[in-house]
């Protein structure tokens, strides 16, 4: 009988590029994205769509420049973690909260000004893109 256990794994090789396709997917597709819903939501802020998609493109170039170092801390935490033999639901937890953490003052120091929805749309991608990637691979 198997117990079931957070902490373990069995049988699984790391996913070396797991941080930076779970960076890529969020600063590049799934944040705009969600960023983009939330602004095209308001029907009043259509008068104000390119000014705020220009901020938005800002926002993005910034936030790749800046999150560089939250992607460095990032990987050694997911390599750490890894070799620690701790689970995928574990490894994706402690990942998502120290991005989201990230998040918040990457894009303060980034872009100060920036809206609460970008935050959020940018945390939420985040958690997204921890789901959809797989920090393992199955040994064959």
């Amino acid at each position: 009988m198997q117990v079931l256990c957070i902490f373990a794994y069995n049988m699984k090789k790391t996913n070396n590029w797991y941080p930076v396709q779970v960076w890529l997917m969020t600063f590049v597709i799934l944040g705009p994205v969600l960023l983009l819903f939330s602004w095209l939501k308001d029907v009043h802020a259509f008068p104000n769509f390119i000014p705020e998609l220009v901020l938005m493109l800002l926002t993005m170039i910034y936030g790749l420049i800046f999150s560089l170092p939250v992607l460095v801390v990032g990987f050694l935490i997911f390599k750490l973690l890894a070799h620690e033999n701790y689970s995928e639901l574990f490894i994706k937890l402690i990942l998502s909260i120290f991005s989201v953490i990230g998040i918040f003052v990457t894009l303060h120091f980034a872009t100060p000004y920036a809206m609460f929805a970008a935050y959020l749309c940018y945390s939420l991608a985040f958690i997204i893109s921890c789901i959809i990637m797989n920090p393992f691979k199955q040994l064959k």
